[in-house]
């Protein structure tokens, strides 16, 4: 990644935006001159909700305090295994989740049975793909 965004890049991994809680930390940031990028990988849709758990609040928060803090700013979300999952529907809730959170970003995802990268995508593009 360093070779393609050149010397000037500032690339930092575990990144807290300014106005996030102090907890929540974003997996990737990549500022070039005046834009900047937030990156949160997911292996699966069982890790965003699964369960009691649900953290599609925390990652609405820490994308709209990406897009807060920076003015020319993209937002992605990327799943590593995007269609199989544990619970079979957990794809279907995470996105419904997601969506209603109104968070800015794309997202970016494996089509195991197509054996095809998605992406990047509107959460209502992914949806329209099951």
């Amino acid at each position: 990644m360093r070779v393609a965004l050149g010397a000037s890049a500032d690339i930092r991994t575990e990144y807290r935006p300014p106005s996030a809680p102090p907890r929540e930390r974003v997996d990737l940031f990549v500022r070039r001159g005046d834009e900047t990028v937030g990156v949160e990988v997911k292996m699966n849709y069982d890790n965003i909700c699964k369960y009691k758990r649900d953290d599609t609040p925390k990652l609405s928060r820490k994308f709209s305090a990406m897009s807060d803090d920076n003015l020319n700013h993209s937002n992605f979300l990327v799943v590593i295994q995007g269609e199989h999952a544990y619970a079979k529907d957990n794809k279907a809730i995470a996105l419904d989740k997601l969506r209603k959170t109104g968070a800015d970003f794309r997202l970016l995802y494996c089509n195991e049975t197509r054996n095809k990268a998605i992406g990047p995508v509107s959460i209502e593009e992914a949806q329209g793909q099951m």
